[in-house]
């Protein structure tokens, strides 16, 4: 019997980059799709949306005259 069944191809450095390429576009694309699902459910359930920033009321000169 051979040991063919335990080895694994290995891969040139050309193909190791592609390969981390290809993890890198879905690690992106997973956090993409995330990040809409969660604003997907937040509209959904009417949850206010969270921003930084200052707020619409800090904004503009409202105070005393």
């Amino acid at each position: 019997m051979s040991d063919k069944g335990d080895r694994k191809p290995t891969l040139s450095a050309t193909g190791q980059r592609a390969a981390e390429q290809r993890r890198q576009r879905l690690a992106a694309a997973l956090r993409e799709n995330l990040r809409k699902r969660k604003a997907q459910e937040r509209a959904r359930s009417g949850a206010p949306r969270a921003r930084s920033g200052a707020s619409d009321e800090d904004a503009g000169g409202g105070g005393k005259a």
